[in-house]
């Protein structure tokens, strides 16, 4: 089974010295997901929308506990 490692290019974009450098990671993953199958872009998709939640929610939780 496929399985992507989001949170490579994640801390790579927030490690970036510049926008141009974040724009590469990101075109790095664009590449990446034209470069797969339909199947595999599903799974793509799925993980990658689990990987923003499970994100989302940790900074959420860290926001909340700061701020109460």
């Amino acid at each position: 089974m496929l399985s992507f490692d989001f949170k490579k290019y994640h801390v790579r974009a927030m490690n970036a010295a510049t926008e141009a450098e974040k724009a590469e990671i990101n075109r790095e993953l664009k590449d990446m997901y034209e470069a797969l199958d339909d199947e595999s872009k599903k799974i793509f998709n799925e993980e990658l929308q689990a990987f923003l939640i499970r994100e989302y929610a940790a900074i959420n939780s860290m926001y909340t506990g700061i701020n109460n």
